[in-house]
């Protein structure tokens, strides 16, 4: 959420009126009813576009009957160069006519001039709300555009849809997705997101998240396999749901190598553990800064303990397994590989949770990671 910004603490106005007198005592009143009035007064719309040029203002106010160039003509003038600067006609002849072309020009607002203090109080309220709207519209438009920045420059693909019957229908899309995904923008608004990117077998599955968007106005990441222009890939998929109709932004994060990965890894572990089952060997490694210990199935097996069973090992009761008689020279075989880098090989003598006694050859030796370092065993 961004915090929209407070009123200003001054409102600049510039007031063109050739009736010298009548300018400076409205000035006088304004900043009377309001304090963060500062005017500045000009008797001509030339004078009003030369101060306009050195200055920054948040308001016009300008009589419509001048000399050499009317309110109208001052304003058609401005509004080639300031279309969004507040403009608001203030005369004392004006007419429907005027107004007509007024508004056809661009007046923010027109107001006839009157007698009586309480057309001030009217005029400073004009002017606070012209310049109000400004502000907002202004900070609409400064937010929008750090917005498409921000959907343009991120390395993720993203599109955003609107629900029509139940079809997310696409009303834009950054350039990652039409490099990812292979389509040009052009070609993918107006039409449905799942009949481009999802697979034949995974219609029902998009229906799905549809209707869960939909119905919940959320949806948690999840997984999906989308087509793309290399072919299947998976993505996590985050949904940011709009506030205001039924539509939001689908961010793609790829994570189709991460899941090569896992599953070699995992493919790799399942082959440690049947090659530890058919050699009866086991490993466990510690990490010396975190204390952390890890034992291989093949470990638990050797000292007849349930992996899924409540034992926590640890080096010192990983230690306790051995026979009394040789617990000294385990101990200090890895306390010099832990304090000194010195890998062992070494026959002693383990008793199991089965209280089962049996001989096992024992190796260690220090890995180092590049922050810290591990002792590795194997039985």
């Amino acid at each position: 959420m961004t915090a929209r910004k407070e009123h200003k603490d001054t409102i600049s106005v510039l007031h063109v009126d050739d009736q010298l007198d009548f300018a400076e005592m409205t000035t006088a009143l304004l900043e009377r009813e309001d304090d963060r009035f500062e005017t500045e007064t000009v008797a001509s719309a030339s004078d009003g576009v030369a101060r306009l040029a050195d200055s920054t203002f948040d308001c016009i106010i300008s009589d419509y009957d001048m000399p050499a160039q009317d309110g109208i003509e001052f304003l058609k003038t401005v509004r080639t160069k300031y279309p969004e600067l507040p403009f608001i006609l203030y005369t004392g002849n004006g007419s429907e006519e005027v107004a007509s072309e007024a508004i056809s020009a661009g007046v923010t607002d027109y107001l006839q001039k009157s007698s009586g203090t309480e057309q001030y109080e009217l005029l400073a309220h004009r002017i606070r709300n012209a310049v109000d709207h400004s502000q907002a519209q202004q900070w609409a438009q400064e937010e929008q555009q750090r917005f498409e920045a921000l959907f343009n420059r991120l390395s993720q693909p993203v599109v955003e849809v609107q629900y029509e019957a139940d079809e997310p229908i696409i009303t834009q899309v950054n350039a990652t997705f039409e490099d990812v995904f292979g389509y040009e923008a052009n070609t993918l608004v107006g039409n449905s997101l799942d009949t481009y990117i999802i697979p034949d077998d995974r219609i029902n599955e998009a229906k799905t998240i549809n209707q869960r968007i939909q119905a919940d106005n959320r949806l948690k990441s999840r997984e999906v396999i989308r087509e793309t222009a290399n072919g299947l890939r998976k993505f996590l998929i985050q949904v940011a749901i709009c506030d205001t109709d039924s539509g939001g932004f689908i961010i793609y994060t790829d994570i189709t190598d991460r899941s090569k990965q896992t599953e070699t890894l995992e493919r790799s572990r399942d082959l440690l553990r049947h090659t530890e089952q058919l050699a009866d060997v086991g490993g466990w490694e510690a990490d010396i800064e975190t204390g952390e210990i890890r034992w291989t199935d093949g470990t638990y097996a050797i000292h007849d303990i349930d992996p899924d069973g409540n034992f926590e090992p640890s080096i010192e009761t990983g230690v306790e397994f051995y026979h009394p008689d040789d617990q000294a020279q385990i101990k200090t075989a890895v306390s010099d590989c832990r304090t000194h880098g010195d890998p062992y090989n070494i026959e002693v003598r383990l008793i199991t949770a089965e209280d089962e006694q049996k001989w096992v050859r024992t190796t260690g030796k220090p890995v180092y990671d590049g922050e810290g370092d591990e002792d590795e065993e194997d039985h």
